[in-house]
């Protein structure tokens, strides 16, 4: 068993690892997204459960149980003219201790789903980007089948709320042929290197395409909060919400398409960042450009520091008034900062009649909605500096829904704190 376990590790670590350098490749794609095709997936949800779910004494009765796991994605586009393929998903982890996510497309091959912390009992939410062989797909419509395995005697479940096939194109493909798009390229350009607190990004780019282009969407790596619950801190940042981009630099519609970058909380680096920038033009081609390396911070800058909770422990979800509790340690002197940010992703089930279900040191923050719509939310709050103790910090959590109630998804609270 532990052979078999450590040879899955090693599948998903080497999937992870492809994926790290697929996400910095450069070119021109497009991308598909599964759409609700009704009794065909039987739940008119893609929710995924374990082999044993259907007949299960305590949960084979409920309406999720039905769930066959199955998504389709019309992919239009001829293989022959497809350079490689990758699947996007923006995927809730499910039921801690779910384990052995995996996906088969077209009954070709199977693909782990990298691991990220819920065969740990963790909470989890994130957005994996997975290579795919382009024979295991087929021009027209392709069948997605989920699986996993369940925990013990408990349930295995997980949900992709969204589901893309990202397919990327050769330079001969009829598409951009017919957009007049082959040939073409951009690349992101900066006044300096050396990046300040607010650095204006550029692009250049053929004139004759502005009027072709929708957006410009501006993505950064660097160090920072895991906000794609990819166990990466130093990483490409910005995911998708209901198939809209969030949390990235920012979104350009106009020409020049520049933008401003506040990279005022960012936290002090230990390696170089990078900017890239995504085009996407009316017909829904999508340019990538190549990853503009090099980018540091000035040495005489403020210090910038990101604190993480020492002690998530697994299953950190409160329901039914369940406490939940996590500290972090900050520095015995606090009188050099100059400001703070708390940053938090939550799987939103709902608090209940709690009216501030989240509070740090006994102080109320906002993480979660009033309305528990099932979905991750992601927050980056402003701190009240009088609220941060030296030492140890304390977060709790608590909902007294009798269903589901406030996920804390990995990697937990997190604490920017700039110094003066």
């Amino acid at each position: 068993m532990n052979r078999i376990r450590c040879a899955i590790m090693l599948v998903c670590a080497l999937l992870v690892a492809q994926q790290t350098v697929s996400a910095q490749d450069s070119g021109f794609y497009r991308q598909y997204w599964a759409e609700d095709e009704g009794p065909v997936n039987n739940a008119r949800q893609y929710r995924v459960n374990d082999n044993d779910l259907t007949l299960h004494e305590n949960y084979g009765h409920r309406r999720e149980a039905k769930a066959n796991g199955l998504a389709l994605v019309n992919v239009p586009d001829d293989l022959f003219t497809v350079a490689r393929a990758e699947l996007y998903m923006e995927l809730w982890g499910g039921h801690p201790g779910t384990f052995n996510k995996r996906v088969n497309p077209n009954g070709k091959g199977i693909y782990e789903i990298p691991e990220v912390g819920t065969a740990a009992n963790h909470c989890t939410f994130h957005y994996p980007v997975m290579p795919l062989q382009v024979y295991h797909l087929v021009t027209g419509m392709n069948a997605l089948q989920f699986s996993c395995e369940k925990p013990g005697p408990a349930w295995g479940h997980y949900f992709p709320h969204e589901i893309a096939l990202r397919i990327w194109m050769k330079p001969e493909h009829p598409s951009l042929d017919e957009s007049g798009l082959q040939g073409f390229s951009a690349q992101v350009v900066t006044a300096t290197r050396t990046l300040g607190d607010n650095v204006q990004l550029n692009l250049e780019l053929p004139a004759k395409h502005t009027g072709e282009i929708k957006a410009v969407h501006w993505y950064g790596r660097y160090l920072d909060y895991d906000d794609t619950g990819e166990s990466f801190s130093n990483d490409w940042h910005g995911f998708t919400y209901m198939r809209e981009r969030v949390n990235h630099i920012g979104t350009a519609t106009e020409a020049p398409y520049a933008i401003d970058w506040n990279t005022r909380m960012i936290p002090t680096q230990g390696r170089p960042m990078a900017v890239r920038a995504e085009i996407e033009f009316t017909n829904g081609i999508i340019y990538r450009t190549p990853a503009l390396d090099g980018l540091e911070f000035p040495h005489d800058r403020p210090t910038v520091r990101l604190y993480a909770c020492n002690n998530v422990k697994p299953k950190f979800w409160s329901r039914a008034n369940r406490l939940e509790t996590a500290t972090m340690l900050l520095p015995d002197d606090l009188s050099g900062v100059a400001q703070a940010e708390l940053r938090t992703k939550v799987w939103d089930g709902g608090a209940g009649t709690i009216e501030h279900p989240f509070r740090m040191n006994e102080q109320p923050y906002k993480i979660a909605t009033d309305t528990g719509p099932h979905r991750p939310i992601y927050r980056n709050l402003p701190v009240d500096l009088s609220h941060l103790k030296p030492g140890k910090n304390t977060f709790t959590l608590l909902s007294d829904t009798e269903h589901h109630g406030i996920e804390m998804i990995l990697p937990g609270p997190c604490l920017v704190l700039r110094w003066k």
